[in-house]
């Protein structure tokens, strides 16, 4: 029941108007411009708890040819090999969409083979389970359906003991 109730709350949240504004950056956009800039976005996001999973899901999820896992900037923490910390982190939201679209340069390419256009975009950045940061990606995603969440779940005392 608890994955059944986070679909739940997670639909809920996420097909509810935005309370939070597009980032300043990208609120010059028309509706076109920001369509163009959504398809350049991951659809599919590995979300959770600590000590869950979830990079090793990650992991996994690299060896698929059709899914793209962001592509760190120079300077950028190894971790943001999966995780690009954009809902989570105040700074790297207010950076705006063509900041976090720049870590999947080949998604929504221009004149691109049909293998490189079927391309699926993963963030793998977990924190973004919590509800304060579901209020941002709604903002950014109220109109897209074809969103995905994979949810890495644990025993919670199995998670404690695998931390220490």
């Amino acid at each position: 029941t608890a994955l059944l109730n986070a679909a739940v709350l997670t639909t809920a949240v996420l097909s509810s108007r935005p309370t939070v504004p597009l980032p300043l950056v990208d609120q010059s956009k028309n509706e076109d411009e920001l369509n163009a800039l959504r398809s350049r976005l991951p659809k599919i996001f590995l979300v959770g708890f600590p000590k869950c999973g979830s990079t090793s899901l990650s992991s996994y999820l690299h060896y698929f040819p059709l899914l793209l896992m962001p592509t760190p900037h120079e300077g950028d923490p190894s971790y943001f090999l999966k995780e690009v910390h954009y809902f989570d982190s105040s700074k790297r939201y207010a950076e705006g969409l063509e900041f976090y679209a720049s870590y999947y340069p080949r998604l929504g390419a221009q004149n691109t083979s049909s293998v490189q256009s079927n391309l699926t975009g993963v963030d793998a950045t977990p924190a973004i389970i919590n509800i304060m940061y579901f209020e941002r990606m709604s903002a950014v995603f109220s109109q897209d359906d074809d969103l995905r969440f994979l949810v890495t779940v644990r025993d919670p005392l199995d998670a404690v003991h695998s931390a220490w």
